[in-house]
């Protein structure tokens, strides 16, 4: 997404077509991390502490993990400008989250290139999902908003994968076959015809 929509985009190569697989939120896997008691305090304290190290020039600042068990669980040396992307509402990282409004989501999947088509693939049982989280509505909405400003979107090839995790590891041969079907599908529409651009949502 950083590539598509980021600064600097207008600089970088063009896209024959883009293919999201396993779009998810962090900022949204880590406050299902850190729902409640020790581990919520942690995520709230973190997230203060990185944005008042902004604040004062800090960003690049290298976080200690020593009693706060949110960044010790991020794993890595991060910086304050890194952490905070990932984990605060509205960060430079916080393209997925399904809590953000159609106005935010038009600013970056309505922004990705006109003559780049995406298809968006999800796990149906991606574990850095939240169960809150209807992942089938969140691809309709996201293809919505792309389709209203006019870019391409193939929810032909598209969509949640029955019985898939995040990088389908050990998952079965039919579900990583079933992935392999969907990038091929879309693979073969970029090289011999965007028909399917025009298809109404299977989602």
């Amino acid at each position: 997404m950083e590539y598509l929509v980021g600064k600097g985009k207008e600089k970088r190569e063009a896209l024959d077509g883009v293919i999201l697989q396993g779009g998810v939120s962090d900022r949204e896997a880590w406050e299902d991390f850190a729902k409640e008691g020790e581990k919520k305090e942690a995520l709230e304290q973190a997230i203060k502490h990185t944005k008042e190290l902004i604040d004062a020039g800090k960003g690049k600042e290298i976080l200690s993990t020593e009693d706060n068990v949110v960044l010790k669980e991020m794993g890595g040396p991060l910086n304050a400008y890194r952490a905070h992307s990932l984990l605060a509402k509205g960060g430079d990282d916080d393209y997925f989250s399904s809590d953000l409004s159609d106005e935010q989501f038009t600013k970056t999947f309505g922004r990705i290139p006109r003559t780049t088509p995406v298809c968006f693939l999800l796990g149906s049982e991606d574990p850095y999902i939240p169960d809150s989280v209807d992942r089938e509505a969140l691809l309709e909405r996201w293809t919505k908003i792309m389709r209203g400003r006019g870019r391409i979107v193939d929810d032909v090839d598209g969509g949640v994968i029955p019985g898939a995790h995040h990088n389908l590891e050990d998952d079965p041969e039919h579900v990583v076959e079933d992935l392999v079907q969907r990038v091929c599908g879309f693979v073969t529409g970029l090289e011999e015809s965007r028909a399917w651009k025009n298809v109404g949502s299977h989602l």
